[in-house]
């Protein structure tokens, strides 16, 4: 089998490679730690091995590091993490600030966006996670069809 090495997509002067473009997705896709950019909140594994089983090799954690350095993609502002979390971890932020746990999860993500400061949300809760940038979405976005379409080539 031969490595496969993505080819570059111009869009507006710039060069991305269809990897940067497929971690943007699957960034997008699935909340990511910002300290272990192969793990997701859900338990779902960002492995080389993953990429492999599609025939792609790439090295995600040095696409997101470059990601990073090109202003595609951030780490999560607080209270851009509260739809991320399970209710437990809510719950915890409530109780650190004396506000009442109780409620479906809509009513508690209200009740900490009213009364939690971002330092509250910060310091009861150790989940990062990268967001796109508005960058990032403008890229991810317009050179999707493209990916597709080569993603579907390389198959």
């Amino acid at each position: 089998m031969t490595k496969f090495s993505p080819p570059a997509i111009h869009n507006n002067n710039s060069i991305y490679k269809v990897e940067d473009i497929l971690v943007l997705h699957e960034l997008n896709k699935r909340p990511t730690y910002v300290n272990d950019p192969l793990e997701t909140f859900s338990g779902h594994t960002h492995s080389i091995d993953s990429f492999k089983a599609r025939d792609i090799f790439l090295d995600f954690v040095q696409v997101v590091s470059k990601l990073q350095e090109n202003k595609l993609i951030r780490e999560n502002l607080p209270r851009e993490i509260l739809k991320h979390l399970t209710v437990v971890e809510m719950k915890s932020i409530l109780k650190a600030i004396s506000k009442p746990v109780k409620g479906t999860r809509d009513v508690v993500i209200n009740r900490i966006e009213t009364h939690a400061s971002d330092e509250d949300i910060r310091n009861n809760t150790d989940k990062r996670c990268f967001v796109l940038t508005e960058l990032g979405l403008e890229v991810g976005t317009s050179t999707l069809n493209q990916t597709t379409f080569l993603r579907a080539a390389f198959r």
